[in-house]
């Protein structure tokens, strides 16, 4: 059975607490013996976001890119379904 550390029943938004949930996981599979199973939440969950900028007075591209674990979106309210 999995139980997670608890610090005085704080109350945590729901992505703050999937991140410490996958962090968590993840800690506790990287120490399997199984290389399936160590490699599981990288595998499954992660990426890597790429960056290009462009200057615009010589056209130089600067390229990086970072790992992720969950991407960040922006959404716009819309009063109602059909606003979109």
């Amino acid at each position: 059975m999995l139980f997670l550390p608890c610090v005085n029943a704080i109350s945590l938004p729901t992505c703050r607490f999937c991140k410490l949930f996958l962090s968590y996981i993840e800690d506790k599979f990287s120490k399997s013996d199984n290389p399936l199973v160590k490699t599981l939440v990288d595998s499954e969950f992660s990426g890597s976001l790429e960056y290009e900028v462009k200057c615009s007075e010589c056209s130089t591209c600067s390229k990086s890119s970072s790992p992720f674990h969950e991407i960040p979106l922006i959404v716009k309210v819309r009063p109602t379904i059909l606003s979109y």
